[in-house]
């Protein structure tokens, strides 16, 4: 699944924490990170302008929202997330609810292409409201995104 060219670079300092395989502490490191760095600023405002985001997520529940992503809530709370930037939605743009890999995913919801707009409108909000962003990559190092 090639990424499209025009999708957002933030210029916003930031990690992108990445993983050799599924379930191998992504979630558990970007949440210890995004919780140092709210500790260490929260001297400077009321609430954290810590963005993370996880782009895909896969074995997400249902619930009357949608589709929800148990790693994008402990993100959200691990960086106290300002509601006022945005949502679990924002945090996590392209959700599905098998648990597998994102590609197999997509071909089993009938999906053409992801939904690279969501991605893109995710980067925009986070680059221009943060002060830093962290981003947990999907998988491991053979998931085709």
């Amino acid at each position: 699944m090639p990424i499209p060219e025009g999708l957002h670079r933030p210029q916003t300092p930031g990690l992108f924490v990445v993983g050799a395989d599924t379930g191998v502490g992504k979630t558990v490191v970007t949440c210890l990170i995004a919780d140092q760095l709210r500790r260490r600023t929260a001297h400077q405002a009321p609430r954290s302008r810590i963005g993370v985001l996880k782009p895909f997520a896969t074995g997400c529940r249902k619930e009357r929202e949608g589709l929800v992503s148990d790693d994008s809530e402990q993100l959200a709370v691990a960086a106290d997330f300002d509601p006022d930037i945005g949502d679990l939605d924002l945090i996590t743009p392209i959700r599905f609810r098998p648990p597998v890999a994102p590609a197999v995913a997509l071909e089993q919801s009938g999906q053409a292409e992801l939904d690279w707009g969501a991605l893109d409108r995710s980067l925009r909000r986070l680059d221009d409201r943060c002060d830093v962003v962290l981003i947990e990559g999907v998988g491991g190092l053979l998931v085709p995104l």
